[in-house]
């Protein structure tokens, strides 16, 4: 993204994320989190906490995620008891995590990387990733209901979702840089 964004507004393309505020992690109160909510069943606090543990486990500092905001004493638990049931030590340090800390959020959240036990946590990474999917699936065909080229850089964990999306609806060798620099031109 670092290069094609650049590029593509240099052509007078509009640029924007598929996230945008409503699923901004950062915001307690966002749509990503009611949302959460509804597909998990968990509680405020154990959503925050988990998205808590998931940024700072992907290495997200504390001064974005600060804890004072995402972490109360039933989130704190909850993740204390998520690192027991998998097997993990307990969360030292809440402020500042140590390197063991954030080993242990990591895994809480991404389990299948290693191999670890399943927990809630990662059922709201799962969540997480589902509602990011199904936010870009539905921005794409806004955009091309206004006659908009949608152009999507997917990270890893979505390639899957925009590859099925796009041979769905149209060749794949239409959705290439080349074929779409020339139709803008």
């Amino acid at each position: 993204m670092d290069y094609a964004v650049p590029k593509f507004q240099q052509m007078g393309a509009g640029v924007d994320t598929f996230d945008g505020d409503e699923l901004d992690v950062h915001k307690p109160d966002s749509k990503l989190y009611k949302k959460q909510i509804e597909k998990t069943g968990l509680n405020q606090s154990q959503v925050n906490a988990g998205n808590w543990a998931s940024m700072i486990g992907q290495g997200e500092g504390t001064d974005t995620m600060k804890p004072t905001t995402f972490l109360d004493n039933n989130g704190k638990q909850f993740l204390q008891n998520a690192a027991k049931e998998a097997g993990f030590p307990e969360i030292e340090n809440w402020d500042e995590p140590t390197d063991k800390d954030i080993d242990t959020l990591y895994r809480l959240s991404f389990p299948k990387d290693y191999g670890d036990k399943e927990t809630k946590i990662n059922d709201i990474q799962i969540a997480f990733n589902e509602i990011r999917d199904e936010n870009i699936i539905e921005k794409n065909k806004e955009l091309t209901a206004q006659g908009k080229i949608p152009i999507t850089i997917a990270g890893e964990g979505h390639i899957e979702l925009v590859k099925n999306m796009m041979t769905k609806n149209t060749k794949l060798s239409e959705f290439s840089l080349r074929h779409i620099l020339k139709s803008i031109k």
